[in-house]
């Protein structure tokens, strides 16, 4: 007899503790989701802002009402942010306290193609529209074909690693044959580099041209500066 009230007194607790648990659950998957934060990746924000980022994180609610964790997706939050075209990548996460959280990496660009309907290129190869919000200072790129699209990030990203022509270089234009002119900041010269190959020693030649043309002010003598013959640099002079 006295085994069999231990028993039920066990299954009541444990009945009583199940309960509790689950009116827990319940109460905090019904705990109204609070949105934190919008972090960006990266060292510059770009075309994205918070407020926008956190306008995608509140759409596509169930009755136009404030989320609760049962109704809240997280995939279908990060998908909606990854449509938009100036994203690269997104994850949306929420904390134990039921706070919302985004981490948004912008894509970059690194060019801008100059045409009728002007775009960006990214450091991936895609285009993106020009944004409203923001502009980006890179270089203007000229007569551009989707079969220069390989070619082009080698130089752009090539230009973009070093201190002195990135700062130098404003425009690339695409030539025919798979060839290459840089416009220069403060010149009217072009620079034709000739093809991809062999980019280490153009640039090397054209920066032992500028110190030259520097020191003896030969700027203004010349119209082009052909680095794409073999080791040389041929100035054509106006």
């Amino acid at each position: 007899m006295r085994n069999i009230k231990y028993n039920i007194g066990i299954m009541f607790a444990l009945g009583v503790l199940m309960l509790l648990f689950l009116f827990s659950e319940k109460r905090n998957n019904r705990r109204k989701v609070v949105q934190d934060k919008v972090e960006f990746i990266g060292d510059q924000r770009l075309f994205l802002s918070e407020d926008f980022v956190n306008k995608l994180l509140i759409q596509k609610v169930k009755n136009d009402s404030i989320p609760t964790k049962e109704t809240l997706v997280l995939k279908e939050k990060e998908d909606l942010i990854k449509d938009e075209v100036y994203v690269d990548n997104a994850e949306v996460y929420m904390s134990v306290n039921g706070h919302i959280s985004a981490q948004v990496k912008q894509r970059v660009p690194i060019a801008r193609i100059y045409g009728a309907q002007p775009k960006y290129i990214d450091v991936s190869g895609k285009l993106m529209p020009l944004s409203k919000n923001n502009s980006v200072r890179v270089p203007l790129v000229y007569y551009f074909l989707p079969k220069h699209k390989t070619d082009l990030l080698v130089l752009l990203e090539k230009i973009k690693e070093d201190y002195f022509l990135e700062k130098l270089v404003v425009g690339i234009n695409c030539l025919p044959n798979n060839t290459y002119g840089l416009r220069m900041r403060n010149h009217d010269f072009l620079v034709h580099i000739g093809n991809i190959s062999q980019l280490d020693l153009k640039f090397k030649n054209l920066k032992a041209f500028y110190a030259k043309a520097q020191k003896d002010n030969l700027f203004d003598a010349y119209a082009l500066v052909n680095l794409g013959v073999t080791n040389q640099v041929i100035c054509t002079k106006i």
